[in-house]
């Protein structure tokens, strides 16, 4: 991230990560040295988002040059000898990192000698002309010009605040005073910031002038507008005589009246000392173009700044109040004017794909192009498929051979899906393997992503090797033409949904599938299979239906060391690319690159913070198990063979030499069941020793030692010279585009800022008479005439009421509207009560 110039009615930022620091450079003045060294006279400009790492000596001349100062300067900081400040000279990047050290609040002074100042106005008032709080009236009724409307093609305005044009005949040669007991105002220095005037309030058929427009703004025309904006004078544009006041503070501001007794035209002021509803929080003159160039900097930093924090920053900068479509319009605007659109970010996917290859040798990069109707390609791109060949090479030297795949949706102009294929390292957290955007999720689509994905793995059909998703019909079908001898395993939260789709709901259900689904031998899933038999003989036979070896432990292949029941991995990468799938298609590309080498370098810096040989998710399993291992008890049987019985009369054999286990948990993720460990409860041997290769710290290691290169900017690459890419056609759905996924009914909600209120969908009432669910207190009929509190609820439980009435009716809860009687009852009818 590059530094900044404050806007000189900005905010500080405040800063999440503690490289970036904010430099307060004074400048325009001298050093004075005397008794003490101090420095007199300039102006005060601020650098944001200084990164500590890159600020040099060179940087700080590109900072005064950046302030307006053509030759080289002289930089100074302030120190503190002997109890008394003094002035330190900054000549080398020694001295940089000296005064960094100096930092206080993320702050730190600098201070320039030169005072060779542009960009600066200096606005001067004469001194024989009195003024009356700070209002200077001027008589224009004679003037015969017209300022029409603010066009964005002609602008013609004249700055009162900073000069009178002279060339106008009828213009009186002196000036009345208005007041002889106040001083003249002071010589000051204003910074002319380059803001252009337009005259409509924003909406969607103004012309884009923030990104076509040529015209070339004249400093006039910003010191007036800043003049409208940040002193809530709003110019109305009507020819007619008028007194107009001039730049003046906003405490001294009065009401301006014409000659003609009219004061709702031409520059309007308002006082201070008013009623606060006649204060203007509106401006006409400030749309979404003027605010996309005002706030660009800031909008290149942060591409997704909030909407209601854009409302709340141009409040605090400029008192006008704006609403949130006018901020989402500017950043829209602002937006696409740093990315560009989608379409022209196809025309240089070429260029990007050369580079990516030219920088990364090793990588997979495929594109496939849609075929017209007489079967010959054309240049509309249909997908495209990428695998870094960091990530290929670090996958196939220390992962476990197990991937899950899954699609999700991308959310731009252009519709598609997003393809990957996501690993487990070993610390069991997810690597990112390849990824690809397709059309449609379909299983031609599938079958050329899994094709391209067995060439870059060199994935073997065989039942070593794992691959886990969802029940996705054109996945199915391609993984078993392409690969029908590995092992595939069905994500059980989808089998779970597909189960209450076939009308088989409710907890005990859930349940039971649950547990045959985390059986790790074929004894227990037997038994529970019986028992789900007798409870529910529908649902039995539609579980029966599917294969166990897709969803359940006991049935599991044990090479691959994973025991994995749930498509969390994918899952857990699509959260993580969630702001780059609205993107263009090289911006979206970008993120996703820069997430992996972030992820990269963030687990290769991880693995020096070990402790010993395994991760730390591997050791707090091995803890786990050790906890439980106290239950059993040992019998040596030799060979290094022993039997472990427990307390609940189940028993298993565990081999030492072979290092399994009856319970296949040992099996299955190669790290020690309780068993095993119970075992080394008596020996000096450690529990990583039994720990299989896959989670050692040199498999880490290998896993995370491959780097992906960095690129160069978009102006950098190699042309091509192909023909531009065309993006793939999409046919927009009626209705308003969908940006968060659809929630299964009991799934529980987005975690919420507690400004949603969230639906009372499938929630159970609960009675405040007697405590029970499925009723309220109007149909109540336990026999309580009050309500309870929640201790003699969960204290003494209702069965059955403890009192009984049957000759006379449960009494009825009082109506809660004031007495008034419900539409229909005898009161409405006219009848009595």
């Amino acid at each position: 991230m590059a530094w900044i110039v404050r806007d000189p009615n900005g905010r500080a930022p405040k800063y999440s990560s503690p490289e970036y620091f904010s430099i307060k450079l004074t400048h325009g003045g001298n050093i004075v040295r005397d008794i003490i060294e101090y420095y007199v006279g300039g102006s005060v400009s601020y650098i944001d988002y200084c990164d500590k790492d890159r600020i040099s000596a060179t940087e700080l001349q590109s900072m005064s040059k950046e302030v307006g100062y053509v030759e080289k300067v002289a930089f100074f900081y302030k120190v503190q000898i002997d109890g008394k400040w003094v002035f330190e000279k900054i000549q080398t990047d020694g001295d940089v990192t000296t005064m960094v050290e100096s930092l206080r609040n993320d702050l730190v002074e600098v201070y320039m000698t030169d005072s060779n100042l542009e960009g600066f106005t200096s606005v001067e008032y004469n001194a024989n002309v009195d003024v009356e709080d700070g209002l200077l009236d001027i008589d224009i009724s004679n003037w015969e010009w017209d300022c029409g409307s603010f066009s964005e093609d002609n602008y013609n305005f004249l700055d009162f605040t900073t000069h009178i044009p002279s060339s106008r005949p009828n213009l009186p040669s002196t000036i009345e005073p208005l007041s002889t007991n106040e001083p003249p105002p002071t010589t000051r220095r204003r910074n002319a910031r380059r803001r252009p005037v337009h005259h409509d309030s924003d909406s969607e058929s103004d012309p884009d002038v923030f990104i076509d427009s040529d015209y070339e703004f004249s400093e006039d025309d910003d010191a007036l507008f800043d003049a409208n904006v940040d002193k809530d004078i709003e110019w109305c544009g009507v020819r007619q005589k008028k007194v107009i006041r001039s730049d003046i503070p906003h405490n001294c501001l009065s009401e301006t009246e014409s000659e003609e007794g009219d004061s709702s035209d031409g520059f309007m002021s308002f006082d201070s000392s008013s009623d606060e509803d006649k204060k203007n929080w509106t401006n006409k003159l400030m749309n979404s173009s003027w605010l996309a160039r005002t706030y660009f900097k800031e909008f290149k930093i942060r591409p997704s700044w909030p909407v209601n924090e854009i409302v709340e920053q141009v409040m605090g900068d400029y008192i006008v109040k704006i609403s949130p479509q006018m901020a989402y319009n500017a950043r829209k605007k602002a937006v696409k004017k740093i990315e560009g659109s989608y379409a022209e970010q196809y025309e240089k996917l070429w260029d990007y794909c050369g580079e990516m290859s030219r920088t990364n040798p090793g990588t997979s990069v495929y594109m496939h192009f849609k075929k017209d109707m007489d079967g010959f390609t054309t240049n509309k791109l249909q997908r495209i498929y990428i695998c870094w060949a960091a990530l290929k090479n670090g996958f196939i030297e220390g992962c476990r051979p197990i991937i899950g795949v899954d699609g999700c949706h991308l959310k731009g102009p252009h519709g598609g899906q997003l393809l990957a294929a996501v690993g487990i390292d070993g610390n069991n957290q997810i690597y990112p393997v390849a990824y690809a955007m397709v059309e449609v999720e379909e299983e031609a689509s599938w079958s050329w992503f899994l094709q391209h994905l067995k060439n870059d793995l060199q994935i073997p059909n065989q039942p070593t090797f794992t691959i886990i998703s969802d029940k996705q019909k054109g996945l199915m079908n391609a993984i078993r033409d392409l690969l029908p001898c590995v092992e595939h395993r069905h994500c059980v939260r989808h089998l779970h949904s597909n189960m209450k789709k076939a009308g088989y709901t409710g907890q005990a259900i859930k349940d039971r599938l649950w547990n045959l689904a985390r059986a790790t031998y074929m004894g227990r899933f037997s038994k529970l299979m019986e028992e789900f038999k007798k409870e529910d003989g529908a649902a039995f036979k539609w579980l029966a239906k599917h294969e166990p070896h897709h969803w359940s432990r006991s049935h599991f292949n044990v090479a691959t060391k994973c025991d994995m029941l749930l498509n969390n991995l994918c899952e857990s990468f699509n959260a993580a690319i969630l702001d780059a799938r609205d993107k263009p298609i090289l911006t979206m590309l970008e993120r996703i690159r820069i997430y992996m080498i972030r992820h990269l370098v963030k687990r290769r810096a991880s693995v020096e913070k070990w402790h010993g040989q395994i991760g730390p998710k591997i050791v707090k399993l091995l803890d786990k198990n050790i906890a439980l291992c106290s239950e059993y008890i040992v019998v040596l049987t030799g060979d290094n063979q022993f039997e472990l019985r427990g307390h609940h009369g189940n028993q298993f054999c565990v081999d030492m030499n072979a290092k399994t286990c009856t319970c296949r948990r040992w099996d299955l993720t190669g790290i020690p069941c309780a068993h095993a460990l119970a075992v080394l409860r008596d020996s000096k041997k450690k529990a990583e020793s039994l720990v299989h290769d896959y989670y050692q710290k040199q498999a880490y290691i290998n896993t995370y030692k491959h780097v992906i290169y960095p690129m160069n900017g978009m102006d950098m690459w190699e042309n091509t010279n192909k023909p531009p890419i065309e993006p793939p056609h999409y046919t927009r759905k009626s209705g308003r585009p969908k940006k968060c996924r659809r929630r299964e009914p009991d799934e529980p909600p987005a975690q919420s800022d507690g400004t949603k209120k969230m639906k009372r969908y499938l929630t159970k009432l609960s009675c405040r008479r007697c405590g029970g669910k499925g009723h309220n207190v109007r149909t109540c009929s336990s026999g309580f005439t009050t309500p309870r509190s929640k201790e003699q609820q969960c204290s003494q439980p209702i069965s059955q009421p403890m009192f009984t009435q049957p000759s006379q009716p449960t009494p009825k809860a009082p109506c809660r509207r004031g007495g008034i009687a419900k539409r229909g009852g005898a009161a409405s009818r006219g009848g009595a009560p």
